[in-house]
């Protein structure tokens, strides 16, 4: 190679040089700014993400409310159901009571009917 070949060729060689340099600060750039586009994008999808949470956690928070109002009132009327059963209970006993009283006095007057028409007819017999 001559003197003046090397020179050319280390000429070329740096051009080349300096241009893929230049190509790859560009494309570097490109991707920094890519990079920096899609953080952008990626915060604001972040945070609609963070916005859609919040509302969903809202949401699920009166359901949540709607739920214990719910059986707090469920508690109430069982606690109702509870009472009037206790009251129909008590009020049965009482029944069952009367009943047994009733047969013992229809037993007391049927023996009573018994003595006294054993009485009439013993009275009778003697006279």
């Amino acid at each position: 190679m001559t003197n003046l070949s090397v020179r050319k060729s280390l000429s070329i060689s740096q051009r080349l040089w300096t241009l893929g340099g230049a190509a790859l600060i560009g494309f570097g750039a490109m991707l920094a700014v890519g990079w920096y586009e899609n953080v952008r994008v990626d915060a604001r999808a972040s945070s609609e993400v963070r916005r859609q949470i919040g509302e969903d956690v809202l949401r699920i928070r009166e359901h949540v409310k709607s739920i214990v109002i719910y059986a707090r009132e469920q508690s109430v009327g069982l606690n109702e159901i509870n009472t009037a059963i206790s009251q129909m209970d008590k009020v049965t006993q009482k029944n069952a009571a009367m009943v047994e009283e009733t047969n013992a006095a229809s037993h007391t007057l049927a023996t009573a009917e018994n003595l006294t028409s054993w009485s009439s007819n013993s009275r009778s017999a003697r006279a």
